[in-house]
């Protein structure tokens, strides 16, 4: 299934899906620890891991959706499971998103706090559910992955 936006034969949406991972990952890590230990700076990094992480999301989307339009309906258990990809992985950025709109310059207190608290569990575990889809698509239903070398026809 050797469909979708490549450039030099390689799926593009894969070499970028990592960057808002480890960024958004990043702004929970720093959050987090901001929150407990009170750390303006582990604040401010994590605005900068935040912005980064959804920027970095939009361009990783982009190239997955040329990739989910180029499935077709040639495998219809692919197609629900890159769906459901697409489902939890938007909904991870859209959070951050929110959050990156009403994040203030010192953490947050009150139901705020509480808000923030459950975007970050929210996107953590979304990156970990999205993350297991997309590597099922991958090693399960074999999307993006051409034929092994000794498999090639010459």
């Amino acid at each position: 299934m050797r469909r979708g936006l490549r450039i030099g034969g390689h799926p593009l949406h894969a070499a970028l899906s990592d960057f808002p991972m480890v960024l958004l990952l990043l702004w929970v890590a720093l959050d987090g620890a901001a929150l407990v230990l009170g750390s303006p700076l582990l604040w401010m990094l994590g605005r900068w891991a935040l912005i980064g992480g959804t920027a970095a999301a939009v361009l990783a989307a982009s190239a997955g959706f040329m990739d989910y339009l180029a499935l077709g309906e040639t495998a219809p258990r692919a197609v629900r499971t890159a769906s459901v990809h697409l489902a939890v992985m938007l909904s991870v950025t859209c959070i951050a998103a929110v959050d990156l709109v009403y994040r203030g310059a010192a953490p947050p207190a009150g139901a705020g706090l509480v808000l923030h608290v459950g975007a970050l569990a929210l996107v953590a575990a979304g990156l970990a559910a999205g993350g297991w889809l997309g590597g099922h698509l991958v090693f399960h239903h074999g999307v993006g992955v051409g034929p092994r070398e000794d498999e090639r026809k010459t």
